[in-house]
């Protein structure tokens, strides 16, 4: 997938998995293109 929306210029987002004992490993957001 590509790093920035052509159409909008938007980036992914970067957050964290937190599991159920709260251990944090990094995860990407796509982009929701749908609702744009």
């Amino acid at each position: 997938m590509a790093k920035v929306c052509q159409v909008t210029g938007r980036k992914r987002m970067v957050g964290n998995n937190v599991s159920h004992s709260k251990r944090r490993t990094k995860r990407i957001f796509a982009l929701n293109l749908k609702t744009k």
